[in-house]
């Protein structure tokens, strides 16, 4: 497997300076200078797809490297570090790092034989059952696809189309997400895109609520 590489430097008190190196990617490796605190139990790896918004949280214990897996082509992943002692205190969060993970064609060369993925549609955020407090971006990943149409329902309510286009991220508008969607609404939403060849692919549908 490729690994997209980011080196962690020394930093001040219990966090580091953060200093990416760009590769092609199909895991996000990170790693750090261990702490050197004699009560340090462990550090916890935040990403999200938001500058200072970190959607996933992963306790990672006494280590000092982590890898990402199957992260999504084209997409930007910010990413910080928070450290935790015997007593359950935890710092601030580290500076954070950004890294994009390169887009690739959908048409690759191997062995002067030409081969085309199968088209592909997969949501990437919000995750399955995540509770969400601020306006949500919906982002996805879409392989061999033209255009991508956002479905989405309100507890259980009909779907309806909220976007359509060549993208692979939608803002919900902020009249809807404060007037329509109330605290404790359950969002269900599902991407139909539509492939080079003219076939509609569907992703599988997602939830997740209104914090």
């Amino acid at each position: 497997m490729i690994y997209h590489k980011i080196l962690w430097g020394p930093g001040v008190v219990l966090l580091l300076c953060l200093i990416p190196m760009t590769l092609p990617a199909e895991s996000l490796l990170v790693g750090w200078e261990a702490n050197t605190e004699s009560d340090l139990a462990g550090y916890t790896v935040h990403y999200g797809y938001e500058s200072g918004s970190y959607s996933s949280s992963i306790d990672v214990g006494k280590v000092t490297s982590y890898t990402i897996e199957d992260v999504s082509q084209g997409m930007t992943y910010y990413i910080a570090l928070t450290a935790y002692d015997t007593s359950g205190n935890t710092s601030e969060y580290s500076d954070e790092l950004s890294a994009t993970i390169p887009a690739t064609s959908d048409t690759e060369s191997t062995d002067s034989t030409t081969v085309t993925q199968d088209p592909d549609v997969t949501l990437v955020s919000p995750t399955n059952g995540a509770v969400v407090s601020a306006i949500p971006e919906l982002a996805w990943s879409a392989i061999s696809v033209t255009t991508s149409s956002v479905y989405m329902a309100v507890n259980n309510l009909r779907y309806y189309r909220m976007y359509s286009g060549s993208g692979t991220s939608f803002r919900l508008p902020s009249y809807l997400w404060y007037w329509f969607v109330p605290t404790g609404a359950t969002i269900r939403w599902y991407v139909v895109g539509n492939g080079t060849d003219g076939e509609q692919i569907r992703s599988a549908a997602y939830a997740f609520t209104k914090g």
